[in-house]
């Protein structure tokens, strides 16, 4: 069993305390062994021992980091005070933690984030609950601070949508975990019975509840003014303190008050009252907002955007300026007046609340986010996110704790717009380095991050780079397990003795291998890898939402020939890929001569120099070249063609080779193509050729004849015969996708 270590940093009962139990009890009924931590002698002990928590009293006060939406200002005693006791409350915590050993402690305030990197060098994994709002034009400095502090953590759960995108973070995992309301919320409480719970005499009068007591922030100052404006067919019902605290308040009312103290039926509250107000002065998340929506209640509240996502003016709600008691007193008349926009309101907020704070719901996203935090945590060191590495992340942070650590945000020869930055939707960092050839670099803090005690699993995607060689010295120190994981790659049997020893101590040693072909399970064996440690994984750059059933019909292949200008009738045969010489385009043009009738389309930009010459020196009209394009245009063009061919004379993998296959083409490529040796079987879904290169060096002419060949055979195939092998193209890409990948990615995790 799992055990979590949940910290309560106040005694008092309130919104925090009683969401860090609702959370330690979801955390219980999902089967994990719970230990609460609370001040001794405290309300909150006291409670939390009634409910029958394991509880861990500390005699320390709690000291903090109090900056936030409503706490006191930098220069404030209070600040000074609490940041004084943070050293023994650190020690007591720290200590009980250690004594517990638990799976992962739960911080319940981002006041007690200074605790996060200490219970780290404990070796403890640590989650914390975001419950404050950071003031809008709050101290950088602090706002910079909380950011590295949270960062350190391996999980961060915030309340609102709109804490999660200020604080901005990338580097961990962070979460929207909304408060959840009491599944009894729900069920409504008739007025007479509420009325006699709370001790309130029955009454006509439309009724308001404000339950901020005489706390400034929650708007008693507001509340005050405006209740002198309201008139005295309305009441208001007044809780959050003593009746003898809050009188002062209303001394020179002139509508009616009733007061409730403090109030521990909130439902019967919300019953005995027609709209809740919230005149608050500062923003910061009240868990009234959603309870009066449970409770078919609307709300009233300081137009704030911070609680933007609770509360649409004129849908569920209404929103006033902030400390504008006029303005209060006007909405609260104008819905004493309006039962029908009363009515709609309230249905509104019930709706509300049950779509995004019902128990069940909540519980089950907090139940998930627990079990990822005590799971494994994934570590990715990359060089670049291309993407396919972008989306692929996506998917495997579905299933696990991932953080993805990319050497350089761009590479030579790409355009930006090739790298998705809007699609790291996964914790990630791009740590500061030096750019080293095309898409490497030197990052020298890779030793720590690789290091971090978050990360139970680290995958290295290549052995090459100045940071991937880092990352294995720094884990091999550390005796730390690995994953090396690469996207193919050919032996060398001829190569510099030097180079073959280095790639031996680089590439040997890992704990497991991830390959994406028999080729290179035998480049990884040459170089030093056991046999026994290889899982196969298959790279790609496609979702199962990618890979078309059959090939493009007659209609639609015509319609797609259209979009491009292509010939209604006749074959087309299509190559993409960046237009150097490794690709083999030169051969292709020079081949496509033998076979006028054929259409051949490479998609790669603009042509060079050399293949304008050689159309023009050699008469050749039927070859078309097309600039790059996006994915789903792309697609659109294979759809519109008969086969693929990529006459390479190297590539490591080639994912061109999965897109075309995807849209139900049959594929012509060499015995130098990872992934025609991986996916492509001769005369089911397309034809390898022979390259002409052996150790290193080729044969000329090989390469051009046995293209021409090949281009002949297909461009002259009966049309049912093709069009088997592009369905059975379209078989063999369903095991290539993302979905898949994560699979077998899952199985070096486990």
């Amino acid at each position: 069993m799992k055990k979590l270590l949940f910290v309560g940093h106040c005694g008092k009962i309130g919104g925090a305390g009683i969401s860090l139990l609702r959370t330690a009890r979801v955390a219980a009924d999902a089967g994990f062994e719970v230990r609460v931590c609370l001040p001794k002698g405290s309300p909150m002990e006291n409670l939390a021992s009634s409910q029958g928590f394991d509880v861990k009293a500390y005699d320390a006060e709690p000291g903090s980091i109090e900056y936030y939406s409503g706490g006191p200002p930098l220069y404030k005693r209070t600040y000074f005070r609490k940041a004084l006791r943070r050293r023994p409350f650190a020690s007591e915590i720290i200590s009980a933690a250690n004594a517990f050993r638990p799976d992962a402690v739960i911080l319940n305030s981002i006041t007690t984030s200074y605790m996060i990197p200490q219970l780290k060098k404990q070796g403890h994994r640590v989650g914390i609950f975001v419950r404050e709002t950071f003031p809008k034009n709050g101290s950088r400095r602090m706002l910079g601070l909380y950011r590295k502090l949270l960062g350190e953590a391996a999980g961060v759960y915030f309340i609102s949508d709109y804490d999660k995108n200020f604080f901005g973070l990338t580097g961990t995992r962070a979460v929207t975990i909304r408060n959840s309301v009491p599944d009894e919320f729900f069920n409504p409480v008739s007025r007479e019975k509420a009325c006699e719970s709370l001790g309130v005499s029955a009454s006509d009068k439309f009724r308001v509840l404000y339950v901020g007591g005489c706390d400034p922030i929650k708007g008693a100052g507001v509340i005050s003014k405006a209740s002198e404006l309201l008139p005295a067919d309305v009441e208001i019902v007044a809780c959050g303190d003593e009746k003898a605290n809050m009188e002062n308040l209303f001394s020179a009312a002139s509508c009616g008050i009733s007061y409730i103290g403090v109030c521990r039926d909130m439902r019967s509250a919300y019953a005995v009252c027609d709209a809740v107000v919230l005149p608050i002065t500062k923003p910061h998340q009240q868990r009234p907002l959603f309870e009066a929506g449970a409770a078919s209640v609307p709300v009233i509240i300081s137009d704030f955007p911070e609680v933007s996502e609770y509360i649409k003016d004129g849908v569920n709600g209404i929103k006033v300026a902030p400390e504008d008691a006029n303005a209060l007193a006007v909405a609260v008349t104008a819905l004493q007046k309006d039962k029908e926009a009363r009515l709609r309101l309230a249905e509104a907020n019930y709706t509300f609340a049950y779509e995004n704070h019902r128990n069940e719901a909540v519980s089950g996203l907090i139940s998930k986010e627990l079990s990822r935090l005590t799971g494994p945590g994934v570590l990715y060191v990359t060089n670049i996110p291309s993407p396919y590495r972008v989306e692929f992340f996506s998917e495997m942070n579905k299933s696990v704790n991932i953080t993805a650590v990319f050497e350089r945000k761009t590479s030579k020869g790409r355009d930006r717009s090739w790298f998705k930055s809007e699609r790291l939707d996964f914790p990630h960092i791009f740590p500061k380095g030096i750019s080293v050839g095309s898409d490497k670099a030197l990052n020298p803090s890779i030793k720590k991050i690789v290091s971090d005690a978050r990360y139970t699993d680290v995958i290295i995607n290549g052995y090459s780079s100045p940071s991937e060689m880092l990352a294995i010295k720094k884990l091999r120190s550390l005796k730390k397990p690995y994953t090396m994981w690469i996207d193919g790659g050919f032996r060398r049997e001829n190569e510099p003795s030097i180079i073959a020893k280095a790639k031996r101590k680089y590439l040997g040693g890992a704990s497991c291998y991830l390959s994406p072909s028999d080729v290179a399970d035998d480049y990884l064996t040459f170089y030093g890898a056991e046999k026994e440690r290889i899982v196969r994984y298959p790279f790609t750059s496609l979702s199962e939402s990618d890979v078309f059933e059959k090939p493009a019909s007659e209609s639609e292949k015509e319609s797609a020939r259209q979009r491009f200008g292509l010939p209604g009738t006749g074959r087309i045969a299509v190559g993409v890929g960046n237009f150097i010489n490794r690709k083999g385009f030169y051969e292709l043009i020079s081949a496509a001569a033998a076979c006028p009738d054929l259409t051949v389309i490479i998609c790669g930009g603009t042509p060079p120099k050399e293949y304008v010459d050689l159309i023009i020196s050699k008469g050749i009209h039927n070859v078309r070249f097309e600039s790059f394009i996006g994915k789903d245009l792309l697609k659109t063009l294979y759809r519109a063609c008969d086969f693929f061919v990529l006459p390479t004379r190297e590539d490591i993998w080639g994912l061109v080779v999965n897109e075309a296959m995807a849209c139900g083409l049959p594929v012509i490529t060499t015995d130098r193509c990872g992934a025609g040796l991986a996916m492509v079987k001769d005369g089911f879904n397309g034809k390898i050729i022979a390259s002409g290169i052996r150790e290193g060096a080729e044969e000329p002419g090989v390469l051009e004849k046995n293209t021409a060949a090949a281009l002949t055979e297909y461009a002259s195939m009966p049309s049912d015969m093709l069009y088997k092998q592009g369905l059975n193209a379209c078989e063999t890409a369903k095991a290539y996708t993302y979905e898949k990948c994560a699979e077998n990615h899952l199985k070096c995790v486990k």
